[in-house]
């Protein structure tokens, strides 16, 4: 539901950025008081971040007394998202009533997360095993392998999470490995919430079984944060209170409920660097949250194909996401002096990939291509499938969608 206050209360804030004093140039933001008013204001998405990204942040902040979130792509430029640290808890708020609510987990519960690798020497995420906090344990998803399943049981053991955070598709992996070593899960874990990715639901179901504790998907973005979170109906209900959720058909026009939409978010609570009607590149449709037997009222936001397109497709095989190819890229570039500019990965067939890559100048092309095969040698995605490896001068966004895609998977449903 359109809340003009809270959106007006955002709105106020974009006069004070560069992007948006130019973008809305035209528009009398003190005249919108209803979602009729509000679609005058521009759609805007990745690129447009990627390109004014430096006119971006409020005029006159101190970037180090704010918080700094990261997120990435194919070009293999880390964005830097920065928030007033008292948005980013007033951002949290909410999702933390839910967990408390629904699994009696608060800010103090022992916590097991699995981070990504970010190659970035001034980073912490560059490690495989990180203690942030006495309540925070991180894995490395990169790490999550036979050569680490002792160490990370030993570890897991010893600090005895009450939940665990992260990704489904490094969580499913992890679960792989403890039950292939004949590991058990720790007494103390009590609640999983999965984010990151999209959930298939055979890896949901190996996670279920093997942990045996309750599971919750947080839907979300590190540019707005929580977007929806699951019920116990495994409902994704939108948190109206962090974000406006619409649903849009390709011309930008909203869509009716229960109809297939691009899913465009507003944040309500980045005071520093907002995200207007932003568009995430998933897919979905909306359903009255009043149908769900929960008590939560709020809206559903049902997720399609959007992640889907994240998922590699193996014959005979569980899928697999296709992050690892992003984090290929990462790991190759922190350890070998960033040699590749921009890469893509395609898939033609179940065991047929073409693997784009711009490299620099100066790098050995035969070497780098190496690194990336044995990288993922150990997902098996080597020796059973084909592999075609091209260098280019650049590597274009999609013209239908405009997006520049580090995976971009081309199986036919037939096969």
């Amino acid at each position: 539901m359109f809340n003009d206050h809270r959106i007006n209360a955002i709105l106020i804030h974009t006069q004070d950025i560069p992007f948006y004093r130019g973008l809305y140039s035209n528009i009398l933001l003190d005249k919108i008081h209803s979602y009729t008013d509000f679609i005058q204001i521009p759609i805007i998405d990745k690129n447009d971040i990627r390109s004014n990204i430096n006119n971006l942040l409020k005029q006159d902040v101190d970037k180090k007394k704010l918080r700094m979130e990261r997120t990435s792509g194919s070009t293999g430029r880390v964005l830097d998202i920065y928030w007033d640290k008292n948005d980013y808890m007033r951002s949290n708020k909410e999702i933390w009533k839910l967990r408390k609510g629904l699994h009696n987990i608060n800010v103090n519960s022992r916590m097991l997360q699995f981070h990504p690798f970010i190659a970035d020497n001034d980073s912490i995420y560059n490690t495989t095993t990180l203690k942030l906090s006495e309540n925070i344990l991180s894995f490395s998803w990169v790490d999550i392998n036979e050569d680490n399943v002792e160490r990370f049981h030993t570890e897991m053991n010893d600090f005895q999470p009450e939940w665990i955070y992260g990704p489904p598709s490094a969580i499913y992996q992890f679960a792989i490995l403890l039950k292939k070593n004949n590991h058990k899960p720790v007494s103390s874990l009590k609640y999983i919430e999965l984010t990151g990715d999209y959930v298939l639901d055979s890896h949901r179901e190996l996670i279920d079984s093997f942990f045996n504790v309750s599971t919750s998907i947080m839907y979300g973005a590190r540019e707005v944060n929580t977007i929806a979170y699951e019920c116990f109906e495994r409902h994704l209900h939108i948190v109206p209170e962090n974000v406006f959720l619409e649903v849009l058909d390709e011309k930008s026009n909203p869509v009716e409920c229960g109809e297939t939409g691009n899913i465009v978010v507003t944040g309500l609570a980045n005071s520093v660097m907002p995200f207007i009607r932003y568009k995430l590149g998933d897919t979905g449709y909306l359903l009255n949250g009043e149908c769900c037997s929960c008590g939560n009222s709020n809206p559903i936001i049902v997720l399609e194909s959007g992640r889907l397109t994240d998922i590699i497709n193996l014959r005979n095989r569980e899928p697999i996401s296709a992050v690892i190819f992003w984090y290929a890229m990462q790991h190759i570039n922190f350890h070998h002096s960033n040699p590749i500019v921009q890469f893509q990965v395609r898939q033609k067939k179940f065991d047929e990939f073409i693997l784009f890559l711009v490299v620099r100048e100066e790098s050995n092309k035969g070497k780098i291509a190496n690194y990336f095969l044995e990288f993922i040698t150990t997902y098996n995605l080597v020796d059973s499938v084909e592999w075609d490896v091209k260098f280019v001068e650049h590597i274009y966004p999609s013209e239908k969608t405009g997006k520049l895609s580090y995976f971009i998977n081309e199986i036919k449903e037939e096969e």
